[in-house]
């Protein structure tokens, strides 16, 4: 099936399952979708659906001509994320374009807090919700490794991966806001829809902890470790 078609189903049935219409409320995709070794998922799309002239796309269709919102977008997570995935994979701008990029939840908010507000319904709920869609968009692109932009990992294990986690590097933490948090996880989980056990790397956001010294000395160097020793290209 040609691959926008393939992306256009995908909203289609996302849709009748949310009651949603307006794009300004929910978005799917931040990339065209495509078999590749490495797939990326974030939370949960950012911008306000209360003031939609502020809301920054790359494609306002199917990604027909390889949009990428981290290549062809500015915006905080996105001036982490092209470097990040530029260094990791040894790749440019044109290879970003190949590497697809979507959501554990489709509805939008101006981060976590304000979700239920925007949705009246939890972020989890939120997730389910997105279930189906995402379990065909792993299916479709076929990983070789998943990278979380969000520290969700046990999230996402209960959502797609059955048995136990695998740890594969011990985790890194950092101060922030007085407290140590975690800012890079990996394990090897058996993913259901791919019928495979493959790495789940999770990075703590990238608008918060991008710009910190943890995320160069040990995030990135971590992350690409892995990268070359499961040949994700």
């Amino acid at each position: 099936m040609h691959t926008p078609r393939k992306m256009q189903l995908l909203e289609i049935e996302y849709q009748e399952r949310s009651g949603l219409r307006d794009r300004d409320w929910y978005t799917i995709f931040f990339s065209r979708l495509c078999p590749a070794d490495l797939l990326v998922l974030g939370i949960n799309p950012g911008g306000d659906p209360l003031k939609p002239k502020d809301i920054i796309r790359a494609s306002t269709r199917y990604y027909e001509n390889w949009e990428h919102e981290y290549v062809d977008c500015r915006y905080p997570i996105q001036e982490v994320m092209l470097p990040f995935l530029k260094n990791i994979l040894s790749t440019d701008n044109e290879g970003v374009r190949r590497i697809p990029k979507s959501n554990l939840a489709f509805r939008r908010s101006p981060g976590e807090a304000k979700f239920k507000n925007r949705h009246k319904m939890t972020l989890a709920k939120g997730m389910q919700e997105a279930r189906q869609t995402v379990e065909e968009i792993l299916t479709f692109v076929g990983p070789k490794m998943v990278l979380l932009e969000c520290m969700k990992p046990e999230k996402f294990r209960g959502l797609y991966c059955s048995g136990p986690a695998v740890p594969l590097r011990d985790n890194v933490y950092t101060q922030f806001k007085k407290s140590d948090v975690r800012v890079f996880y990996a394990a090897l989980m058996h993913v259901k829809s791919l019928d495979r056990s493959i790495p789940i790397v999770a990075v703590g956001h990238p608008s918060h902890f991008g710009k910190k010294p943890v995320w160069g000395a040990s995030v990135v160097p971590a992350t690409r470790k892995l990268v070359q020793e499961y040949d994700v290209r």
